[in-house]
């Protein structure tokens, strides 16, 4: 049902635009979270998703989705606390890790400044652990996106791009 249920909100939110389901955004950020808080279903998380990529571009709209992945990480780390936690929930894993790449990809500021940036990168490395295909991918799709706004960054304020410069 709750897979159902967040896809029936993604065809919505993509069918009707942007700006025909912005006044729906934080009505669903909170059921989002408090569903995904009761439940620990990835469905939840991947819904999550798809509201970064559909208005993570929308700075009016950064500040909520920032909240929402904070309060969503913040289940997600209370659940995810040993190795095993990430073996039993591989999917939580990677859909928790695809919503974190989501948001370095198009609202990455507030990630970036926010202490939840070194618990993404800690919880990252745990990730990369679990001896699981997807659960690997969404780790992976996290981490690539962090090191490509990185080098964009560097490439926006003039920095160098290469090696080490030995020879």
């Amino acid at each position: 049902l709750a897979e159902k249920l967040c896809r029936l909100h993604k065809h919505v939110m993509r069918g009707v635009g942007p700006g025909g389901f912005r006044p729906m955004l934080e009505p669903l950020r909170v059921q989002l979270v408090r569903n995904f808080g009761q439940s620990h279903l990835s469905p939840y998380l991947y819904a999550a998703s798809v509201c970064v990529s559909e208005f993570g571009r929308d700075p009016t709209m950064v500040p909520l989705l920032a909240g929402m992945l904070a309060d969503l990480a913040a289940v997600v780390f209370g659940m995810l606390r040993t190795r095993d936690d990430f073996t039993a929930h591989p999917d939580v894993v990677e859909e928790f890790f695809y919503l974190a790449g989501r948001a370095m990809s198009h609202c990455p500021e507030p990630v970036v400044v926010s202490p939840l940036m070194s618990s993404l990168l800690r919880c990252a490395a745990v990730g990369m652990e679990v001896d699981h295909r997807d659960a690997n991918g969404g780790t992976l799709h996290f981490l690539e996106s962090t090191v490509s706004y990185g080098l964009r960054l560097q490439r926006r304020n003039g920095g160098g791009g290469g090696g080490s410069g030995g020879g």
